[in-house]
This record gives C-alpha cells, structure tokens and sequence, in this order.
C-alpha cells in the first residue's frame, strides 16, 4: 500500500458551496440522487443512533470529500462484516463515505471513476489520523 508522506488536512466547506463543492465533484445530479442519499442510508445500516440531520462537509487537500453527521458521540457502530465497537461522528462519517464510495465504483461511468478515486483519497487521509484503526477494522 503507497501512502503520501505529505499530511492531508481538511477545511469545511462553507455554507454558501455547500450543494456547488459535492456536484462539482460528483456531477450536478449523481451528488443529489445518488451520492449523497447512499452516504445517509450507509450511516443508518451502521448506526441505529443516527436519525438523520445537519452533515459538515470537508474538502481535503489531496482532493478528497468526505462528510459527517453532526450528532453527539461516541456512538455505537455494528459492520456488516461484524465488527462492533463505538465511533466519533467524525469516524463514522469517514466509514459511511469510505463505503459508498466503494459501493458505487463498482457501477459505470464517470461517477464510478470518480467515486473510486474519492474512495482512495479518503483511506489516505485516514490512515493518517490517530486511532484509525477502529473505521479501517469497520470497512474492511
């Protein structure tokens, strides 16, 4: 596995680009009709605790985008590979992400192509973060 030696930081995406960032990468209607519904609707398959809400969104700087629910934390996670244990919402966001991202490559076109890089984008950065351990065992 090649990982950059280059720290990748993130900064909030601002309110007011909040719907322009997700489809300038996504597609202006893949992000709201597949994208980002698949992110919700792996956190609820992970998290019985989450019920939907506000998400803050990240850009990175290698180019990646991930996102998380702003819920209370820790919460408690259950995979479907059956790893069971307790998340931030910020690691629980990244293994939504991590997981559509990788469900959708799997499909055609540009967003398969496009969610198959966000995929390796966002293990980079993780892999970065102390305590990763917990979201790596959650998607592998």
């Amino acid at each position: 596995m090649t990982i950059s030696k280059d720290t990748i930081t993130g900064s909030i995406v601002a309110k007011n680009k909040r719907s322009t960032v997700p489809a300038e990468i996504f597609g202006e209607v893949e992000w709201p009709l597949l994208v980002e519904p698949t992110i919700y609707q792996f956190a609820e398959r992970l998290c019985q605790e989450y019920a939907g809400g506000y998400w803050i969104m990240h850009q990175l700087s290698n180019g990646g985008f991930l996102m998380y629910p702003d819920i209370e934390s820790p919460v408690e996670v259950i995979s479907p590979n059956g790893w069971s244990g307790q998340m931030s919402e910020v690691e629980l966001g990244i293994a939504a992400c991590l997981f559509t991202y990788s469900h959708l490559s799997f499909g055609s076109g540009k967003v398969a192509e496009v969610c198959a890089d966000q995929y390796h984008m966002i293990r980079d950065f993780l892999l970065q973060q102390p305590g990763y351990q917990a979201v790596w065992a959650c998607i592998d």
